[in-house]
């Protein structure tokens, strides 16, 4: 992709500016934009900011092969489509992905469906972790992000290791505190990265992951996560010293911003 391999480098930089020794990174799932495509029809990718861009996971897995030490590679995939469980164990065969990122408003599906269940039943078979995006957002339908339908799906799928995007939304903390395949991350959980978001939600003040909420969930349930790209290298010093202001101990701080995810990930 034209002017991507430049980017990489710049992800690559921020890194290691900010002593970030690996990354997980994902594409996005692709968004019908007829609007701003009605001559090609085409499949595009939301940018987060403005514009478009294609992505797939084979350009992910590309990107992390020039890094192979740093970059680590999640696969996207429509978990409703006809038999998408033997899809997704090909595709991981064939290009070694190492989890999945799923977008529940975006790509229209409620966590709970039955489709899911199956298709998160093989993923914990072939050992792969699952990034939702939990609570609201600012695109797709909100009301697929609930956290009571990934509960749901945790309770039907208990060996499934399921991750609960942009930290503490409301009802998350409770419901992470309740299931041992639970977990929540620290992207977009920080107040000040988000003012906008929580000024339209009338929940300005309301930090997402707090001390209350730490000790409910519990340390070993909280991974270090930023929700950057190599435009938006700021996040990545603000997120860690957002983690670093937690009042728990260094260790529990080395555990959120990396040992847990360490153990995840089977490194």
């Amino acid at each position: 992709m034209e002017g991507q391999e430049k980017k990489i480098l710049d992800y690559i930089k921020c890194l290691d500016g900010n002593n970030v020794d690996k990354a997980v990174i994902a594409a996005l799932p692709p968004i019908w934009v007829e609007e701003q495509y009605k001559e090609t029809k085409e499949t595009v990718w939301y940018k987060p900011g403005g514009g478009f861009v294609k992505a797939s996971n084979e350009f992910v897995v590309e990107c992390c092969k020039k890094y192979p030490d740093r970059l680590i590679p999640f696969g996207n995939f429509n978990p409703m489509l006809y038999r998408s469980e033997q899809f997704l164990e090909r595709e991981v065969k064939r290009l070694g992905l190492k989890g999945i990122k799923l977008h529940p408003p975006v790509q229209a599906f409620y966590p709970s469906d039955p489709q899911v269940v199956v298709f998160a039943r093989k993923a914990a078979e072939l050992g792969l972790p699952i990034l939702f995006h939990t609570g609201p957002g600012s695109i797709g339908r909100d009301e697929y992000a609930e956290p009571k339908y990934i509960e749901d799906l945790a309770t039907m799928v208990p060996e499934a290791t399921i991750i609960m995007g942009h930290g503490g939304r409301p009802l998350s903390p409770w419901i992470v505190g309740k299931h041992k395949n639970l977990y929540i991350d620290t992207s977009f959980a920080n107040i000040d990265l988000v003012l906008w978001e929580r000024q339209s939600l009338g929940l300005l003040g309301y930090k997402l992951i707090d001390k209350n909420i730490i000790k409910m969930v519990g340390t070993e349930k909280i991974l270090f996560a930023s929700d950057t790209d190599p435009e938006l290298t700021s996040f990545y010093r603000r997120t860690i010293d957002y983690v670093k202001s937690f009042e728990v101990s260094d260790e529990e701080k080395a555990m959120i911003l990396g040992g847990n995810a360490k153990k995840i990930l089977g490194l």
